[in-house]
Order: structure tokens, then sequence, then C-alpha cells
């Protein structure tokens, strides 16, 4: 799928070959402003991942069942809805009809369809109080990095790495395109210099049991000197570090094991230390709109999702019930 993201040749016959076939089959001006989108106009590589996927997925659809480009109606694709709504939540749902909505767009304003069949068509609802992400609790985040061998430079980068995760509530992808210059003084005290989504600039402050962190790892690493390289990257097979960033599917990885290691339940993962960055200062009566600077969200009630005392309190609720 990811063949058509990137091209590397802009000859017609070229942008043929990397298009699904209703789209080559309406022609070049087609195939160019389909491949135009996913490589203009989405700049964020995970978005445009998801995006390509659930857009060449409803293509394929219409395909198979003989459908051309300008067949496509609104109940084309209310019916392609439906039937994904019987597979998939109503979160991804969501998302491929928001994929679809904004390619027919694009299409739309170059003229190669007339109007965008998806935009009357409406997806399941959606209604969340709390995020479905499985929190840490602190118990849980405390044995995890103690539970780090710190003799080797490996052990040492990967509790680096959950400290920060734990410490600054960064989402995993901002902390993968840390570099060594990153993590500097501001005049003051030391912090980390976060690309967060969207291209947003954060910088958190270190505490000292982080700072302590970070110092050991880019000693013991020797990168220090290496300002414009990653800070946390992937290991050769001796085990020390290699000038190749570490990506989010590593440090996905990475995390697995020290979990079960740890024993620690697997279903935890990298973004669950946001969920406890939130909850933990929340129930020490750390204003709302701190920690929503902490998370970097624009509405407080995205930071309201990451809150779980709202669970501890039902639970509490479901205890007391006297039968």
């Amino acid at each position: 799928m990811q063949q058509f993201l990137v091209p590397d040749v802009i000859h017609t016959s070229s942008l043929i070959d990397r298009v699904p076939a209703v789209i080559a089959h309406a022609g070049p001006e087609a195939a160019r402003a389909f491949l135009e989108f996913f490589t203009a106009s989405i700049r964020n590589p995970h978005t445009r991942a998801v995006y390509a996927r659930a857009c060449t997925e409803f293509l394929n659809w219409c395909a198979e069942r003989k459908l051309l480009l300008q067949d496509v109606e609104p109940i084309v694709v209310a019916a392609y809805i439906e039937e994904l709504g019987t597979s998939r939540s109503a979160t991804s749902v969501k998302v491929s009809l928001a994929a679809i909505r904004m390619l027919f767009d694009h299409l739309a304003t170059r003229h190669v369809v007339t109007v965008n069949p998806a935009r009357s068509v409406r997806g399941p609802r959606v209604q969340r109080v709390e995020g479905s992400t499985p929190a840490f609790d602190v118990r849980q985040a405390r044995t995890l990095l103690d539970s780090i061998d710190i003799t080797t430079v490996a052990g040492l980068r990967d509790r680096a790495l959950v400290a920060t995760l734990v410490y600054t509530a960064a989402r995993i992808g901002a902390v993968c395109r840390l570099r060594v210059k990153d993590f500097a003084p501001d005049g003051t005290q030391w912090c980390l210099h976060f690309t967060e989504k969207g291209g947003k600039q954060r910088r958190i402050p270190c505490r000292h049991d982080l700072e302590r962190c970070l110092r050991e790892y880019i000693e013991a690493a020797q990168i220090g000197q290496e300002r414009e390289s990653s800070l946390f990257r992937s290991l050769a097979r001796t085990r020390f570090p290699t000038a190749r960033g570490l990506n989010r599917v590593e440090a996905h990885a990475m995390l697995k094991r020290r979990l079960k290691r740890a024993g620690l339940p697997g279903n935890l993962s990298c973004h669950s230390f946001r969920a406890t960055t939130a909850t933990d200062p929340l129930d020490q009566g750390v204003p709302l709109e701190d920690v929503q600077y902490l998370l970097g969200h624009a509405d407080p009630r995205t930071t309201r999702l990451y809150d779980r005392r709202m669970k501890q309190v039902t639970r509490n609720i479901v205890e007391r019930i006297s039968v």
C-alpha cells in the first residue's frame, strides 16, 4: 500500500500503475489528484498511512462490486460504512469515513468528481466520558522503573525512555523524535524540548530523577557530543547504540518486554503513561488547566478523558452494594 505514497516518478504511465483500480480507470488526472492528496495534503506520516489504508480498502470494495468512480454516490458510501460497522469498532469506522470524505473533497476540488458523495453520510455516534487506554497505577510505574537492569547501556536507555514517558506525559512519537540537543538547560533548569503532533513545540522541565536517568544514559552511550543525532537509539548486536534512532514500534516492543519481565499486565502500553500522569496530579489537587498544559491538549475535555478517577469512584460505589 505504501508504494503510491511518495512517487519517485511523475510520468502519467507511472501514476496509473501506483493507484487503486477505480482511480486508475478514471484516468491520469484522477491518479495525479489521488497521489497529490496523500503526498501534499497530509503531512503527518501516521495519518497518511491510516488514511491511505482506509481509502484503499473502500476503493477496492468498490472495484469488487464493479463500481467506477462516477458511480460512487452517498448511498454507496453509506452501504460501505454500514458493512464496515459489522466488523470494526465505531471509532475505526469514523476514521475510515473521515478519510473517504477528505479524499473526495480533494477529488472534487480538482474537478475529478462533481460532488463529494461522502459529505452527507453520517457515521456512528461515539461518545466517551473517559478514555479506553489502560493506565499504570503509581506502584506499577515504580515497579517497572526499579525492575530495569541498569548495568548495561540498553538498560540505561530503557530506563531513561520509560522515565521520560512517566515524568513528561509526552507521546511516544515525540519521545522517539528527541535529539541529543533537545535535552538542555534553559538558564534555570534542564528541560526536554518536544516536537508534538501538528508540529507543536513544547518545553517540559526535567525533575531531578529524570535528569539523572538521562545524564547516566548519555554518558554511558557516549553520545553527548552528537547534538544533532537521535537521543534514544536502536541497539546493535553488541547491545551498544547505533546511529539510527529508535522508532515507535521498537519502543513499544521494548516496553512489552520490560512489562513481562517485571510481571506487569501486558495490556499496558506507552500511551498508558499519559493516563497515569494525568490522574495522579489531579488526585493531588493540581488544577485541570495545569495538567492540560502538561499533556499538551487544546481542549480540557480531552484531558478529562485521561482522568481515571471516575473508574475508582465507580468501583467504590459497586463495592458498597449490600447484596
